[in-house]
């Protein structure tokens, strides 16, 4: 019955993961824009200490050059390396969990129970550079809400280009400082969580690219979509 499921969710949403507070999700609020876009950002959403266990579990292959330039790796082909382990399975683990795909949703306002899941890998953005004009997208319809947890100890470029750092857009013709909504800071166990403008009544395109970059750029990408390809 109704009450059942609400005890559910209740407990679903009092579990502690292993990764990451959820509570910090749950304070956090949507960024203002004047876009009216619909996302928030939670720096430091994993501790230093804790981030530098998932880092020394880090997966070596998404450093290779078989997977690294990969825009997105799909976890199973990680998983068939045999190197997802220790606290790198479990921040896995965590960001597949009911406690933080219901936490997400109602930040976002859309309940994402019975929606696909679907958990992309990075790791690295060389030996070719990532970014540029050409990372100037706007995710697929079939996505609903994306979410990224930047892995990387330090920040990727302390000049003040922020070169690798994602980037929301007013439109898809620059990268210029004037043409930004807001920037994220990509390292750090920065989470950044957004709805696809398509499943947003008067919300404008979530468009979203980076400044060139070249190096170890390490992050774990979630989204919710419609269908089970989800691309």
């Amino acid at each position: 019955n109704g009450v059942g499921e609400d005890e559910e969710e209740n407990a679903s949403s009092m579990l502690t993961l292993n990764s990451f507070d959820i509570a910090k999700i749950e304070r956090s609020e949507l960024t203002p824009n004047s876009e009216n876009l619909k996302f928030f950002i939670v720096e430091g959403l994993i501790e230093r200490e804790k981030l530098r266990e998932i880092l020394n579990d880090f997966p070596p292959a998404l450093d290779s050059t078989t997977l690294a330039n990969k825009k997105n790796v799909e976890k199973r082909d990680v998983l068939k390396t045999g190197q997802v382990k220790g606290t790198y399975a479990e921040l896995l683990k965590d960001v597949e969990s009911d406690a933080f795909r219901d936490a997400v949703g109602e930040k976002l306002g859309i309940k994402l129970k019975g929606w696909h899941n679907r958990v992309t890998l990075r790791g690295a953005c060389e030996p070719n550079s990532c970014g540029g004009m050409n990372s100037i997208h706007v995710d697929h319809q079939a996505k609903a809400v994306s979410v990224l947890i930047y892995l990387n100890e330090e920040t990727l470029d302390d000049s003040d280009y922020h070169g690798g750092d994602l980037l929301f857009l007013k439109n898809k013709k620059s990268l210029d400082d004037s043409n930004i909504i807001a920037r994220v800071p990509s390292f750090g166990g920065t989470m950044v969580a957004f709805r696809n403008y398509r499943n947003v009544r008067g919300q404008k395109e979530a468009i979203h690219g980076l400044r060139p970059f070249k190096g170890k750029r390490r992050a774990v990408q979630v989204n919710w979509c419609k269908s089970k390809t989800c691309q």
